[in-house]
C-alpha cells in the first residue's frame, strides 16, 4: 500500500487550487517505470489507449477536460483520480521491449 506521506502528498496535489496536471504527471511517471513513454507525435490521448488500461484511458480524459476545458477538478474526479494511479501502479503490466 501507499505511505501515510505518500497518500497526504497525492491528496494535497488533488485540491483544484493546485497545478491541474499534477495528477497526469504522478501518471506519466508510473507509467514510465513500466516502459510506457509517450512519443512526441502521439496525443495523451492516443498515449493512454496505447497502455491499454481503462485507469490511463480515464485520467487522460479528465486531463484534457480540465487543462483545455477550462474547468475545476472535481473532489470525486481526485478520489476516483487517485484510485485509479493506484491500480497503475500496482498493475503488472509492462511494455514489451522490441527485439
Amino acid at each position: 500500500g501507499l505511505s501515510i506521506w505518500r497518500r497526504i502528498r497525492m491528496r494535497l496535489s488533488f485540491r483544484p487550487s493546485g497545478s491541474i496536471i499534477k495528477f497526469y504527471e504522478r501518471m506519466q511517471q508510473i507509467l514510465a517505470e513500466k516502459g510506457f513513454v509517450r512519443p512526441a507525435y502521439q496525443t495523451p490521448l492516443e498515449f493512454a489507449y496505447s497502455v491499454g488500461m481503462l485507469e490511463a484511458v480515464r485520467i487522460t480524459e479528465i486531463y484534457n477536460g480540465v487543462r483545455f476545458g477550462k474547468r475545476d477538478l472535481k473532489n470525486k474526479e481526485a478520489e476516483e483520480i487517485e484510485q485509479w494511479l493506484s491500480r497503475l501502479s500496482e498493475a503488472e503490466i509492462e511494455r514489451c521491449k522490441e527485439k
